[in-house]
């Protein structure tokens, strides 16, 4: 139930976290002063950037500060390796260099609580209004969540999808992550005037 309710809301938290900071900005005039001061380009440029960043590294001190008590809270106890799944690499590969692959879909996870913030930031920027820039967020990240083949199963080791199955939901989310941020940070910086 944690893990749903940090996971299917992370762009909202990530907001909250300071995703959303252009708004601040756009409503105390800051905005203005950053751009004349450094340019549009620069200024949006930062602010997607340290998105992306902050977010990154707060999805990994959760992650790492995770690991850590889990490993002293079980420390002694024992591995076994009695599952298999033979027509899944993955799964087999994941048993048998647990390590490898908790740190796999760490990196993974990082990555993609990176996207999410950087997708709320690219809302930010273009929606200026925090009604419309969280729904825009939440609903593109949801959409992910509630397909067929969920964004969820990019963030869970041992698991019976194999790279069959996770490879294409990695690119479709890469697609939408990349494509939404680049279009709104394209528009911002070359047509819109205000």
């Amino acid at each position: 139930m944690t893990q749903a309710l940090l996971l299917w809301f992370l762009p909202l938290f990530l907001l909250l976290l300071g995703s959303d900071t252009v708004i601040q900005d756009y409503r105390t005039g800051s905005q203005n002063i950053f751009i004349s001061k450094y340019g549009k380009k620069k200024y949006f440029s930062y602010k997607l950037a340290t998105s992306f960043l902050i977010s990154f590294f707060a999805m990994f001190i959760s992650l790492l500060l995770n690991f850590i008590l889990v490993s002293l809270f079980f420390m002694g106890g024992k591995n076994t390796k009695e599952y298999s799944l033979p027509d899944n690499l993955l799964f087999t590969l994941s048993i048998e260099h647990p390590y490898l692959a908790v740190i796999v879909f760490s990196f993974t996870a990082c990555l993609l609580a990176g996207f999410a913030g950087l997708l709320g930031a690219s809302f930010s920027l273009f929606f200026q209004d925090r009604k419309y820039s969280y729904s825009a967020a939440f609903f593109v990240w949801f959409f992910l969540v509630i397909r067929d083949d969920s964004l969820m199963y990019l963030f869970q080791p041992f698991a019976e999808y194999g790279f069959d199955t996770l490879l294409p939901v990695l690119a479709t989310a890469l697609a939408v992550f990349i494509s939404i941020p680049a279009l709104i940070y394209f528009y911002e910086v070359k047509f819109n005037d205000g």
